[in-house]
């Protein structure tokens, strides 16, 4: 009944909406014949489609997007029938949408009009990436200054539970207490040496004291080859300027990754050479 609007995408599966029953009928290929799969479409209250119309599939991400008339918008589905995304405000009545160039071209056949969109080809995660990234440092970031505040504060209330050695006063091997002020005991705990600090809390203390000094070390140089060498490299990829319907392109943070460097480029010896660089760094 009324079957409008039909895309077969890469020759192994075809779609077709089916318009007065509300649905996305799929049929997959297998061998030599096409098998029709039961797939459910649902919108983002997993409530069934409302009067969709056509159906664009993008051969690269093998996502599908899907016209809308009783809800006036575009939806985004993987091909499981995962909605991923919905765009589109003050359409009335969108009838055909293709995907080219990494944008979203779609007739609203009621206002008489061609709208443009940026076109959804990643999943959530992926659009997502930066934001992520951005919002996980934050956090660490502000957990950390809130934990160094709270020990600068509660060193000075409790001295007995944060410097317990240096008011044991019976003991003749105890170390010289730090200042009383909020960062008076950086400078005293950067240049305590190993020689004193084996004399007043045993070797256990100054192994663990040279395994974080040399985890700081192998951290910073790892961060300054990174930072100074790897990323630059990546940004400078040429992946992130293919059409977003290219499978190689790449956006948000993934432009400092590896997967911005394309095949056969020069560009991945800078991966060995840092791996190399950092591999006798840990072992020297």
């Amino acid at each position: 009944r009324s079957l409008v609007g039909s895309e077969m995408c890469i020759r192994d599966s075809v779609y077709v909406v089916d318009y007065n029953n509300y649905r996305l009928l799929t049929w997959i290929l297998q061998g030599n014949q096409y098998i029709y799969k039961n797939v459910t479409f649902k919108t983002d209250s997993s409530s069934s489609l409302k009067k969709p119309w056509a159906v664009y599939v993008d051969p690269a991400s093998r996502l599908l997007f899907l016209t809308d008339h009783g809800k006036n918008t575009i939806r985004v589905y993987t091909p499981t029938g995962q909605m991923l995304d919905s765009f589109g405000k003050g359409f009335k009545w969108p009838s055909a949408i293709v995907i080219t160039s990494g944008v979203a071209i779609v007739a609203d056949t009621l206002k008489h009009r061609i709208q443009v969109y940026n076109s959804t080809l990643e999943d959530d995660s992926a659009k997502n990436d930066t934001h992520k990234f951005i919002v996980s440092i934050i956090i660490n970031v502000g957990l950390a200054l809130l934990f160094l505040t709270g020990f600068m504060i509660f060193r000075k209330l409790w001295p007995r539970y944060y410097e317990p050695r240096c008011r044991d006063k019976k003991n003749p091997k105890a170390p010289k207490p730090p200042g009383r002020g909020l960062f008076s005991w950086i400078r005293p705990t950067i240049s305590y040496s190993h020689k004193e600090l084996l004399r007043t809390h045993g070797v256990d203390a100054v192994i663990y004291i040279k395994w974080l000094k040399m985890a700081i070390i192998l951290i910073l140089i790892y961060s300054i080859v990174c930072l100074c060498v790897v990323w630059p490299v990546n940004a400078t990829g040429t992946n992130k300027n293919k059409p977003a319907t290219d499978p190689a392109h790449v956006t948000g943070i993934a432009i400092l990754s590896l997967s911005n460097i394309e095949r056969g480029s020069s560009r991945i010896w800078v991966h060995l050479i840092a791996m190399v660089i950092n591999s006798v760094a840990t072992y020297v």
